[in-house]
């Protein structure tokens, strides 16, 4: 069986360099990107000593204070002052 490619002429020069230019382009965005999360995972990181972090089980509700703190009192409404519409009708004049 005949190799259908047996008369092929070869890619041209300028078509060769104008395909490499793009696969090396994307080849260096694609890295760019991973430099780039790299390096902001790891300024998320600088600072914070992983010894000291506090761990799951210390982050847990379980450890909340079982009593929940005082509800807050309303503040008084200023003298003269009428209670709002709570109707969702306009008020009438």
């Amino acid at each position: 069986m005949a190799d259908d490619y047996t008369n092929e002429e070869p890619m041209p020069a300028g078509a060769t360099r104008t395909l490499m230019l793009w696969a090396s382009g994307f080849g260096v965005g694609a890295m760019v990107v991973l430099l780039g999360g790299v390096l902001l995972v790891n300024m998320g990181v600088w600072g914070h000593d992983a010894g000291t972090s506090a761990t799951p089980a210390g982050q847990s509700a379980a450890n909340a204070p079982t009593q929940p703190g005082p509800n807050p009192q309303p503040s008084a409404a200023p003298a003269g002052a009428s209670a709002p519409q709570t109707t969702g009708q306009a008020p009438q004049h």
